[in-house]
């Protein structure tokens, strides 16, 4: 998933992720960000009870503009992240999607 040398992907709470990319547009970075999801979301665990574990992911995808701190970007998305879950499991949800 690394398309650049300078993409990062750090645990940055017990079961929260973040993840630092850069594209040349907004639409080809939520699309990346999409298939992390869409890929996570296809593993299939096995308990050792036999029964399948599947996994989700919820976030909140903000773009860091150059007048914003990464502090206050990791807040925002944090935000997100936390309605994205109030609504549902396994979906990215943006500023944007806050106004539907």
């Amino acid at each position: 998933m690394h398309e650049k040398s300078t993409d990062i992907i750090a645990r940055t709470d017990y079961n929260q992720f973040t993840l630092l990319f850069s594209r040349k547009s907004q639409e080809q970075l939520f699309k990346d960000i999409d298939l992390v999801r869409q890929s996570i979301s296809e593993i299939k665990l096995i308990s050792p009870d036999k029964e399948t574990i599947s996994l989700t992911v919820s976030g909140g995808f903000i773009i860091k503009t150059n007048n914003s701190s990464l502090e206050d970007s990791i807040r925002k998305a944090k935000e997100l992240l936390k309605q994205a879950r109030e609504l549902g499991v396994n979906k990215i949800l943006q500023t944007k999607d806050l106004s539907k």
